[in-house]
């Protein structure tokens, strides 16, 4: 910083970058999440279909189910950037046994569709 506490030209530039390289990391972890699959029925059902077996997710919450929301754009936007960074880098490839859940209620500007899934990843 300057004498007078203004930031530098290479302080901005290193805060530039910083803040592009987050949003990258952001734009991945949103993309991964897109990938996941919401499957209705069991997990030996979905092993059946995608073709490989899976093992259960831990994902350190109270309940082990996690909410998917196919009416945004990131289909994990209820949880913050830690935990859908976390659901990644856990290997989530699917929620199986996923109810459905159609809420229209009055402080929604539109009908959201919710999933409530467990998760699991490849064996």
């Amino acid at each position: 910083m300057s004498l007078f506490g203004e930031k530098s030209k290479e302080q901005k530039q290193v805060e530039a970058e910083q803040k592009q390289k987050q949003l990258e990391l952001e734009e991945q972890i949103v993309n991964a999440l897109k990938e996941i699959y919401v499957f209705p029925g069991t997990k030996s059902e979905f092993e059946d279909f995608i073709g490989y077996q899976t093992v259960w997710v831990d994902l350190g919450k109270r309940n082990l189910g996690i909410l998917y929301n196919d009416s945004r754009d990131n289909p994990f936007s209820g949880y913050d950037f830690d935990f859908q960074k976390k659901i990644v880098d856990s290997g989530v490839v699917a929620l199986v046994n996923a109810n459905f859940n159609h809420s229209n209620s009055s402080f929604d500007s539109y009908a959201r569709t919710h999933y409530y899934g467990m998760p699991v990843k490849r064996k």
